[in-house]
């Protein structure tokens, strides 16, 4: 909230600003709003930067890194959505994670593979979610299972 309020703040001021999103490899459960296929897995996505990209009216880039040689590497800024408000909510993030597929196709060996991006699954996902009332159960699996039926 506090980064919104601060690009919003750059935007009424006319501060033109260059903004980068880093986050975290896999979201919590109850902050999962989108899935996409990844490396021919189903994974979930973190969706605040293309919704604060959206809200102000900013152009989003996906930084290309290739390797040029031991410890050189070069960054191509690329440009995905210029009129990030025209187009249909999760494209950006779609195509960014189209993007960085080809990436790593590319470069396999500039993406961290020690990480835990398949954590969540949806099957787990499904489990958790309460349609009734829109929540995600994020109390211990086995017990939620239990008071489902399902072990």
């Amino acid at each position: 909230a506090d980064s919104l309020r601060r690009i919003l703040e750059y935007k009424r001021q006319r501060q033109t600003v260059i903004v980068g999103y880093i986050a975290d490899q896999a979201p919590f459960w109850n902050n999962i709003h989108h899935w996409v296929d990844f490396l021919h897995h189903d994974t979930p996505v973190f969706t605040g930067a293309e919704r604060i990209a959206k809200h102000a009216g900013q152009a989003c880039f996906y930084g290309y890194i290739r390797k040029v040689r031991r410890g050189y590497y070069v960054c191509e800024m690329q440009p995905m959505m210029i009129d990030s408000k025209a187009v249909p909510d999760y494209e950006i993030t779609d195509e960014y994670f189209r993007r960085l597929e080809a990436n790593i196709r590319e470069y396999p060996g500039i993406y961290l593979w020690s990480h835990r991006r398949w954590k969540r699954t949806h099957e787990e996902y499904n489990i958790r979610y309460n349609p009734e009332n829109g929540r995600v159960d994020l109390r211990d699996i086995e017990t939620i299972k239990r008071e489902k039926g399902l072990i």
